[in-house]
């Protein structure tokens, strides 16, 4: 019978400062104590910035992105076809 309560009162023991971080954050945003948000723990990087952005003409990838699509389509409005790899182009 001291096995399970054993067992029991350690797992209270292991599960209780979770549970009261928990409760804790819980009264803290409701009274808006806590301050916290997600917003202030963006990832970045040296000499990027922020990686990740709500503002789009920060997002370095998108405009990449942007950027190579807009070559891919000026390429493909001057000359239609993807060139061949054969050499039936340009002969030395």
């Amino acid at each position: 019978m001291t096995t399970p309560l054993t067992y029991l009162a350690l797992v209270a023991v292991l599960l209780a400062p979770f549970a009261l971080t928990w409760a804790l954050s819980r009264i803290a945003r409701r009274t808006g104590i806590l301050r916290l948000s997600l917003d202030q723990f963006r990832p970045a990087a040296p000499f990027v910035g922020r990686l990740v952005s709500s503002d789009n003409s920060l997002d370095r990838d998108g405009l990449r992105a942007v950027h190579d699509l807009d070559a891919i389509r000026t390429r493909f409005e001057d000359q239609p076809s993807w060139p061949t790899s054969s050499a039936s182009g340009e002969r030395r």
